[in-house]
């Protein structure tokens, strides 16, 4: 027999996400975009999905600025891809 009890969640604060104005969730790294356009990744670099240059089954816990060149108009992380749509500069 189950126990289907709801317990009221536990907040939790992020204040490294609030900059974000967009968030995108692979299955093991994150971008986040801010407003103004600039992109960010988090999470494990493995095949090159955070776009920092590392390759490597390295994980960055907190937002790594990725330089593009122009602004970030969307962004999408897939499961060990990053995808995103400039305006150029």
């Amino acid at each position: 027999m189950f126990n289907w009890e709801i317990r009221e969640a536990e907040s939790v604060e992020l204040p490294w996400l609030a900059p974000f104005a967009q968030l995108s969730l692979g299955s093991r790294h994150g971008l986040g975009v801010t407003p103004e356009g600039t992109l960010y990744s988090f999470g494990d670099a493995g095949s090159g999905a955070l776009g920092n240059g590392c390759t490597q089954e390295q994980t960055f816990f907190l937002p790594l600025e990725v330089p593009c060149p122009g602004k970030v108009i969307k962004a999408r992380a897939g499961n060990g891809v990053s995808f995103t749509i400039l305006q150029p500069a």
